[in-house]
């Protein structure tokens, strides 16, 4: 059982429970099920508001630049909660064990960072609620006219925070954003898997094979109350600040080989592909950058990716008393290239390494 009260009035009580089975030497199950709170930090409730350049894109428009955007904290944010449910079983037989285990959070007025291209598209989607008004708001074929954009504005119903500029309102001078809000909910169900083998070669050293997977079941997220509930499985999701890119798959696999004070630790990284829904910023890039990305991501997918490190360590120099180990390594080692999309910034980072192939060195002095 666990209770914070903090001094700006946030309090809460959470209990856990949990419990264990050992239905044999080679099984285990276990079940776990708890609450969990966080408070908003003072920077998210009291952060001075401050202003500098982001990009929109405008869905009732041809506006697709930078512009002033304004945050700040937001004394509104309400506590976040949420409650875990786990149900697991670990099997061992001998060098070789594998643990599954089976979550679900249900998260109820998740905190989360919203940006000014979010508050666009909020505001187009209460514009399509109030008019009836069908088309995507991508391409000019599908944004409404100017005199529907001029009746939304006069009709006291557009988000003050996107100030427009009065002699052409399909000019964006400013958008301001709380910085963080409360969505409705978010509840995540996954998978995750463990598994471990362990196998000598005598004078040829010792081998381990480790697997780190998750299974993403669902993600099921509502920005606010009058929105609907959207599923994030499979999808970038780069228009929400609700949900994460969330591939389906996420795995490493590592091989690792130890004789003496000789280790050598290769992993291989596997991301599944996602559905690409970003914005296309390609004519802002081609403007600024004279560069084109690759626009046949749009509509698409983000594709799947796997690279691979490898790393080798000595340990056991006695240098003053103290032992020294060193380590060589490479990271992407074969210089795998994020796939580019028309979003801002080039490549989604948090799926697939910009950076390329890295090598680094690292020494550690035990004393």
């Amino acid at each position: 059982m666990r209770r914070e009260e903090f001094s700006t009035g946030q309090k809460s009580t959470d209990p856990k429970v949990g419990v264990t089975w050992v239905a044999a030497d080679w099984l285990t199950l276990r079940a776990t099920t708890g609450d969990a709170f966080i408070a908003p930090s003072l920077t998210q409730l009291l952060d001075p508001v401050s202003c500098g350049l982001s990009t929109v894109t405008d869905r009732f428009s041809p506006f697709s630049a930078f512009t002033t955007y304004c945050a700040g904290g937001n004394p509104a944010l309400n506590n976040e909660t949420s409650t875990s449910n786990q149900l697991g079983f670990d099997l061992t037989f001998g060098d070789f064990d594998l643990s599954v285990t089976w979550n679900e959070t249900d998260f109820d007025n998740r905190i989360v960072g919203i940006s000014g291209q979010q508050i666009m598209n909020a505001d187009f989607a209460a514009f399509q609620a109030w008019s009836g008004f069908t088309g995507s708001g991508v391409g000019a074929a599908n944004q409404p006219s100017a005199a529907q954009l001029a009746a939304w504005v006069a009709s006291g119903l557009a988000n003050p925070d996107i100030i427009r500029d009065p002699n052409d309102l399909g000019t964006i001078l400013q958008v301001t954003s709380p910085g963080s809000v409360n969505a409705q909910s978010v509840k995540v169900t996954a998978y995750d898997i463990q598994s471990n083998y362990r196998f000598s070669l005598n004078d040829w050293g010792d081998f381990r094979l480790n697997l780190q997977a998750t299974m993403m079941d669902s993600f099921e997220y509502q920005d606010n109350a009058t929105s609907p509930i959207e599923e994030g499985v499979g999808k970038a999701n780069l228009l929400t600040g609700t949900a994460p890119a969330v591939p389906e798959w996420k795995a490493n696999l590592r091989l690792g080989w130890v004789l003496g004070n000789h280790a050598v630790t290769g992993t291989i990284h596997y991301v599944d592909a996602v559905d690409w829904d970003g914005t296309n910023y390609i004519p802002v890039i081609q403007r600024f950058a004279n560069t084109t990305p690759n626009p046949s991501i749009i509509g698409g997918e983000v594709k799947a990716w796997t690279d691979f490190d490898v790393a080798y360590t000595y340990r056991g120099v006695n240098l003053y008393g103290g032992e020294l180990g060193f380590t060589i390594g490479s990271r992407n080692v074969f210089d795998r290239q994020a796939q580019r999309t028309p979003d801002f910034a080039g490549v989604i980072g948090e799926l697939q390494d910009p950076m390329g192939r890295s090598i680094y060195a690292r020494m550690v002095y035990d004393f």
